[in-house]
Order: structure tokens, then C-alpha cells, then sequence
């Protein structure tokens, strides 16, 4: 076994007990993301929206599987919100909450 195996393993364990199991992680992932396909809207979204709300489903399996208060979880979900948004205003949208 070689130093990097040793390193693997050890980012493995590690990011376990943070983001959880990852069968577990993966069944709740593949759940969440099977939802969002059923969603009547889900086929007139484009890729770009329907890739930020597969990585936000994805964040939300760690955090349903692993450490809830992981604070990256929350970030990366907030990083993903934040480009799709920007796509969608460079795109011209304009429909906003007033």
C-alpha cells in the first residue's frame, strides 16, 4: 500500500463523518433528484436549472445522511442558488418578488 492509498483512505473516513455513508447518500440523492423529475415543470427547465437543483438535492442528501451543521453543505447549496440566478439575470429575467 502506498502513501496515497493511505491518504485516500484517510479522506475517505474523514469526509464520511461529514457527508455520511456514501450508499446512504447516494440512495437519498437518486430519491430526491427521481422527485424533482416528476415535478410537472422539470422537462421545460433547461439544463443549467435542472443541474443546480440536482447538486442542491445532492447537498441536501450529505446533510440528510451526514453532519447536518457541516457548514460547506449549506455553502455549496447557497453557491449553487447563486449560479443559476446569475445565468438566469445575465439571461434578462427580470421577474422578481417586488
Amino acid at each position: 500500500m502506498s502513501a496515497d492509498d493511505d491518504n485516500l483512505r484517510a479522506l475517505i473516513e474523514r469526509r464520511q463523518s461529514t457527508h455520511g455513508d456514501f450508499r446512504e447518500v447516494s440512495r437519498t440523492s437518486q430519491n430526491l433528484c427521481a422527485e424533482l423529475e416528476r415535478g410537472a415543470n422539470w422537462k421545460n427547465l433547461q439544463p443549467f436549472h435542472q443541474e443546480g437543483l440536482e447538486m442542491i438535492q445532492h447537498k441536501v442528501a450529505r446533510i440528510l445522511s451526514g453532519d447536518p451543521d457541516f457548514v460547506e453543505h449549506w455553502l455549496d447549496i447557497a453557491g449553487y442558488a447563486t449560479l443559476v440566478m446569475t445565468i438566469i439575470l445575465e439571461e434578462g429575467a427580470t421577474k422578481c418578488a417586488e
